[in-house]
């Protein structure tokens, strides 16, 4: 449901949530290598993020992004507003332009139940959180 730069993006503030602060930026070449995502690519989803603030950055010898306390509260949907947008939750899983509640395919009434518990879950579940999970061991990144 979550496209790949959706996965990345989520993988890497979470990294950043865990690792940086604004007096410990981490680099692109550090954030790429540790979760083994090629550098441009991540390059380009994280500049995004900055754009919408949803992590920040800075330029120089002591550069890099980190995050912060008021971007930890974040629930994870933000993440994927930003990169994939909502309809990814609406749109047909069999790829159907005219599927909908009163006309739907046929994954729609089986598909709809997990999408609204995804959806649910994104939204309440916020970054801090995740990255609880991930430094106490129950998950990883």
């Amino acid at each position: 449901m979550l496209s790949k730069s959706c996965e990345y993006a989520i993988r890497a503030v979470l990294y950043l949530s865990i690792n940086s602060t604004e007096d410990n930026k981490i680099s692109i070449k550090t954030i790429a290598a540790e979760l083994k995502i090629p550098a441009s690519f991540l390059s380009k989803i994280l500049q995004k993020l900055v754009k919408y603030k949803l992590i920040f950055s800075s330029k120089g010898n002591t550069g890099g992004f980190y995050v912060d306390e008021q971007i930890n509260r974040q629930p994870i949907i933000a993440i994927v507003e930003i990169i994939d947008g909502l309809k990814s939750f609406q749109k047909c899983s069999m790829g159907l332009k005219q599927c909908s509640h009163k006309k739907p395919c046929a994954l729609h009434n089986s598909f709809q139940k997990s999408r609204n518990e995804m959806l649910n879950t994104l939204k309440k579940t916020s970054i801090m959180e995740m990255s609880f999970n991930v430094t106490s061991g129950f998950a990883s990144i």
